[in-house]
Parts: C-alpha cells; structure tokens; sequence
C-alpha cells in the first residue's frame, strides 16, 4: 500500500502542470486598410478547421476546450466587417457586417489568423468558401456529408526552387568537384604569380557552401541548409584566366555578355524597367504589392520586397524604393543593381558608383545606368553611346523625361556633342512639350555647338519659369555674355543676388555667388561687386572663395577705372594675391606698371614663378627695372630672349650702366640708327661718327676728331697761321650748317614757351 501510495502522489505531481497550463485561446485583432485582421493562438497538438455559411464564419479548434479569451477584440477594430462574436469550448463564430470575402491560413504552428476583406479588395491568401448550411447525403453511405472545411493542411509554405529538387550528389561526383577545384585553384595562382590574372572592381568573395556527403535525407538539407549553386556566385564568374595563346580582342569588350574589363554584364532583363509596371493604377499596385510584404510576426517576403521596389522604380520614386530594398542588409545585398538604380533616381548618382562605372563598356542596357552612376563622365578616352541611348528609349516616357537631360547633360561633359543631342532627341518625339529640365539641357547643347542666340532665348525662357533649373539656367547666361564679352543688365544681377542668398548653402550656392559678384563687374559695378563679395562669405579660407576673388581681381584689372583699380587693389593682402593665379597678376602688375607703381609692380612680378619660362614676364621685369635705374636687374630680366624688343631694352640698360659702345651696337642692330648715334656723342671714341654718316652731326663730328701737329715747331709762322685759318673757317662752316639745320630748328610754339 505505501507504494501505492507513492505512485499515485507521483502521477498527479506529474498532472499538474498539464492542468496549470490549460487556457482559452487568446484572440488579437487590427484594423488594415480594405481588411480586418483576426488572429487565434492554441496549443502544438491543436488542429483548426473554419467554414463559412451566408453570413458567418465558424472557427473550430479540434482539441481546444477552454473557450477564447475576446475581451479585448473590439477595442481595436470597428465592427464594420466583424459585427459581433460568439463563442462555446472549441468553436468561435464570426457574424459578418458585410459581403465580405474571407481568408484563413495558418501563422506557425501555434496560429491562425482570419482576414475579413472589404468588397473588391483582392489578396493572394487562401479565401473560406462559402457552402450551403443545408447538408447533403452521402449515396453510398447514407450518411451526412459535411463539406470540407479550411484547416491546417492550407499553411502557408515557402516554394522551394524546383531546381534545387535533385537528387544528392555521389560519391565520385563529389570527388571530381574536388579535382576541378584544386586545378582551378592551382592554375589561379600561377596565372596570379605571372601578372596574366587580374581581378576588375572591388568585389568581396561570398563564402561558398560546404559540399557534403549524403549522411541525410535531401529533404532535410535543402530545408534547414544552404543550396548548392546553380552557378558561380557573380565575384568568380568575374575572374578570367588568360595565358599567352591568347589573341587580344578588339572592340568594346570581350563579346555582349561582358564588359572590356572582363565583369560579366548584367543582361537587359535584369534592367528591364519597362516591364516593371503592372496593371491598374499605381496606388493599387502598391496596396496589393504592400500586402505580401509581411508576415503576421514581421518577416519580410524578399520576393515581394523587390516586386514592390520595381514597381517603385518603373513609377520614378527612387527613395521609396530604397527603403523597401534596406529593409533588410541581406536584401540590399543580393540586388546591387537596384539599389543603385533606386539612388540614381533619388539623388541623381550611386553610393556604388565605383561598380557601375566597370560596367560602362557593357553593351547591354546597364550602360544607361552606368553613365548616370556618377555626377560626371571622368573617363579618359571615347565611349560608345549607342548601348545607353537605346536604353533609355526602352523605358517609359515619365522615366525618359526625367532622365534624358541628365544623360545628356554628362554626354555633354564628355565633349560628345552629337550623342548628348540625340539624348534629347528621344523626349523631342514626344507629343508633350520639353519641360524645363529638358529645355536647359537643350540649351546646354546649342551653346556647345555655337547656337548662341537660341541658346540665350531658351536659357531666358528656363530662368522666367521659376523652377529648379533656373538657378543653373541663369549661372549659365551670365556665363556666357561675359564670355562674349557683354554687360549683364541690373535686373539680372538683382535676380542672381536673390538666388544666392536663398541657395547660400546648397551645392549651387558657390555657384550662385560666383555669377553674381561676377555679374556686378561686369555691368562697371566694381564697389557692389566686391561688397557682395564679402557679404556672400568671399572671406572664406576655400577653394571657391579664392576662385571667385581671382575672377574678379582679373576683371578689375582689364576694365575698371584707374581709381577703381588701385582702391581694390591696394587692400588686397600679399597672402590674398598669391593666391591668385599667375595670368591674373601678370595683368595686375602691367597695370600697376602703366600707371606708374613700378614698386607695387616690382612686388607682384616677384612673386611669378620663373619656370615654365613666360617672355611676357621677363619683358616687365626688365622694363620695371631700367624704370627703378637697376640695368644689372634689366640685364639679368632678359636673359635667354632674342629679338629686337629685347635689343633695345637690353641698349638702354648699357648705356644706363656706361657700355655706351655696346649700346650703340644694341641700337643699331635693333635698327635704331638715331639713338646709336645719340649713344656715340656720349662716348669718347668720336671716330665712330664720320662724315658719310647722313647725321647733321656727322660733320661736326669730324671736325672735333682732326689731330693737331705733333711738332708745331717744325713749320713756319705763316704756314701754321694759314693752317689756323683754313681749320677755324671750316669750323664756322660746319657749326653754320649745325645751326640752320631743320632738326634742330624750334616752332613758333617751341619759341614762345
């Protein structure tokens, strides 16, 4: 008896949590949009069934017998569609409020979730359908044949890629897998060793799968293990052995389905935006494509995020794609291409630009994408458009509209005037007028060609539209009348400086600033123009400031007035002008020169770089130090130049510096017979002038250059008297004829002063 006893205190020890854990199943509810959503839970050995009959939805719960906790059900929902509940042990009845359609499917094991939909509203989920309440008799068995309800056998299963449905690997396929590998491995290295294997792109190897033998059901392993690969992941198929048999091949690239960096092209529909859109309008697209996203416990459908982001993509709305694709890291992962495409839309590039820009070669409609991945083209050489231009006529028109500029615009860049033009020639078809982007970008066009009043009339026509390319549109009017050298009126200006306040801190903002300092100049408006310049942020230590500074020094140097000038140009540091560029400051010290501040010019022709060597800056040097008296300076200024210009310079500094021979040589080589002749009266070799010489002074000259006896004693009285006589009558002759020459003969002006 006392076992007895022990057994049975054992066996109800071991009942009562089983009697503890009894429980009525807790019901939990949400309203949706076109749907309320009803969800049931329930213990692992519980099956479920429900049917529906007129108006009303049973739920039976096989094995359940403590009811349904729905305390809380109408405090979240309306009873629109679920107007009242009622409930026994196992079974739970639903009156519906409207002509409803009905979804039930299974969450797990331990749920079962009831989608009441509104009158239209469609669902991919399994739907109740509605049997007569009456029941029919069976023939064979006279018996009651009830119809077969919705149950568990209705869960809602992941589809397992029929492909991966093979039979398992044997034994010796396994091992020349093995083999293949080890080769492939071998000859990878050695082709690495020699330089012949290079790898294109910043790829990361995924890591591979394990192969493994057959130690279990098939089943089993393509249920809870990864699948072997159909084929190599993208990073292997983008490695290309290559030995020294082979023949290097021309064109674009290896062949259609890869680029001339060897990457494998992406093929036309992987990119097939135009198939993207589906049926309907575009919010019911969304809504049905929304609905599959997740399930009940936030588990993304992978599938239904990527159909949900094309649809996203083919409609133009870049960022809502993008958030549906970084959802999930392993999602954005496996779909590089349309996470670019997605930022293309959004910002007008790709985070992964780098990636793309290996695949502008491809000859597949990658190509368009792969342009439009980067602000700009910055590939040396040409590139084939075609590839790009075809896809971009593929896509629909809202996306050609919007993209055809932006294609046109980096076409442009890359200095392929005709393919830009063609760009636009793709939205010029359409039966809609150009938009503003499209005009601006037609105008870029004609602008390159040399249409430039056609270009001014559209760039006027984007500006008075007020949009967002008005901005650029006026950067680049007023760009191109000061290239043309032509003034900018006061109301453009006005409008540039309204802009540049406004976009002060955007990407135009320097831009902005730049045209209207530079637009004041160029109208005369020297003291708006610089002010501007400072209340704009021109005092900033970069890039931008000290360009536009630069501009605007070099257009007050051409053209501003001479008090202008020297105002501005004086309450610049030495720090601010060095870092002007070498042109600007060459025309700075010229005009420093011509006004007469040799020293101010001297200071800013010293700090000119000597090399590369620059003639023009070697001449001005030279001319500022004979002004400033430094003939060493002059001399040294010329060195290595040979031409008249410099011969002349180069006589003057001698004859500053007292070589009046060399000077005179200087002169007369230059063909500057007068001063050579200027430069010999200042010598003391007199014998260089002779009476051939067509001077007046010529004879003057020879007159002073006569010897006198060497022994005046070894004549006579007369005979040195007569000589006396001769040599002082020619001497009046000669300075008679020096004193009527017309040279030297001063006009009635001349005489009065």
């Amino acid at each position: 008896m006392p076992g007895l006893y022990r057994y049975l205190f054992a066996l109800c020890f071991c009942l009562l949590p089983c009697a503890g854990s009894a429980a009525p199943s807790v019901l939990q509810s949400g309203e949706h949009e076109g749907f309320t959503r009803l969800v049931a839970s329930f213990a692992e050995t519980v099956t479920w069934e429900a049917e529906r009959t007129d108006s009303t939805l049973v739920l039976r719960l096989n094995g359940h017998i403590d009811g349904f906790d729905a305390s809380t059900v109408f405090d979240k929902i309306t009873r629109d569609r679920i107007t009242n509940l009622s409930q026994t042990g196992d079974t739970l009845t639903l009156t519906l409020g409207c002509d409803c359609n009905v979804a039930a499917f299974a969450v797990g094991r331990q749920y079962v979730a009831i989608d009441v939909l509104s009158p239209g509203v469609e669902t991919a989920l399994p739907m109740v359908e509605e049997v007569s309440p009456a029941p029919t008799k069976d023939a064979a068995t006279g018996e009651s044949e009830r119809p077969q309800p919705a149950g568990n056998d209705q869960e809602i299963r992941p589809q397992v890629d029929t492909a991966l449905q093979r039979d398992a690997l044997s034994d010796k396929e396994l091992d020349l897998i093995s083999e293949v590998q080890d080769r492939l491995a071998t000859e990878i290295g050695v082709a690495a060793t020699r330089g012949i294997l290079q790898q294109d792109g910043n790829f990361s190897l995924p890591t591979l799968p394990q192969l493994q033998r057959e130690t279990s059901r098939l089943d089993e392993h393509l249920e809870n293990g990864p699948p072997l690969p159909e084929e190599l992941p993208e990073a292997i198929r983008n490695i290309r052995i290559s030995n020294s048999t082979d023949l290097p091949r021309s064109g674009r690239g290896m062949d259609d389905g890869t680029s001339i960096t060897g990457l494998t092209c992406p093929k036309d529909d992987e990119v097939g935006i135009a198939d993207w859109g589906g049926e309907g309008p575009f919010h019911s697209q969304v809504g049905i494509a929304r609905a599959r996203l997740f399930g009940e416990f936030d588990r993304l459908d992978r599938e239904a995020a990527e159909d949900l982001a094309k649809i996203y993509i083919y409609h133009g709305f870049g960022a809502e794609a993008h958030q549906i694709l970084m959802l999930e890291p392993g999602l954005a992962q496996q779909n590089p291409l349309l996470v670019g495409i997605a930022e293309i839309l959004e910002d007008g590039r790709a985070a992964n630009a780098e990636y793309f820009r290996s695949l502008l070669t491809c000859r597949t409609d990658i190509a368009l994408w792969a342009i439009l991945a980067k602000q700009s083209l910055d590939l040396p050489g040409a590139l084939d458009p075609a590839p790009a231009i075809l896809a971009l006529n593929r896509l629909p028109a809202h996306l050609r509209k919007f993209l055809a500029p932006e294609l046109s615009r980096r076409l442009l860049q890359h200095g392929d005037t005709e393919a830009a033009a063609l760009a636009l020639r793709s939205i010029e078809r359409l039966p809609d007028p150009l938009d503003p982007a499209g005009r601006f970008a037609q105008a870029q066009v004609d602008l390159d060609a040399g249409n430039k009043d056609e270009a001014k009339a559209q760039l006027k026509e984007v500006i008075e539209d007020n949009t967002t390319q008005s901005p650029e549109a006026l950067i680049a009017l007023v760009d191109t009348q000061m290239r043309d050298n032509q003034p900018v009126s006061h109301e453009t200006a006005s409008l540039i400086e309204a802009y540049a306040q406004e976009l002060r801190e955007t990407a135009l903002g320097p831009e902005l600033r730049r045209a209207h300092v530079l637009a004041l100049a160029k109208s005369g408006q020297f003291d708006q123009a610089f002010d501007a310049f400072q209340a704009l942020g021109g005092e900033k230590d970069d890039t931008a400031s000290a360009s536009l500074r630069a501009q605007l020094l070099n257009e007050t140097a051409e053209t501003a007035e001479e008090v202008v000038f020297l105002e501005h140009l004086f309450r610049q540091t030495p720090a601010q002008l060095a870092g002007v560029p070498p042109a600007t400051r060459m025309k700075i010290a010229e005009r420093y020169f011509a006004l007469g501040f040799d020293h101010a010019a001297r200071e800013i022709i010293e700090t000119l770089p000597d090399q590369p060597v620059n003639r023009d800056r070697q001449m001005l040097a030279a001319r500022i130090a004979l002004r400033l008296e430094r003939p060493a300076q002059a001399r040294s200024a010329l060195l290595g130049l040979d031409s008249a210009e410099a011969d002349l310079l180069r006589a003057e500094a001698q004859r500053m510096s007292g070589a009046l021979d060399e000077a005179r040589r200087l002169y007369l080589r230059a063909g500057r017979e007068q001063d050579a002749v200027n430069t010999a009266w200042l010598a003391d070799d007199w014998d260089a002038l002779s009476a051939e010489e067509p001077s007046i002074f010529g004879p003057v000259a020879a007159v002073a250059a006569q010897n006198t006896a060497a022994d005046p004693t070894g004549e006579g009285m007369l005979a040195r008297t007569v000589e006396a006589l001769e040599e002082s009558g020619n001497a009046r002759a000669v300075l008679s004829e020096l004193l009527s020459a017309p040279d030297l003969q001063l006009s009635g002006s001349e005489a009065t002063e």
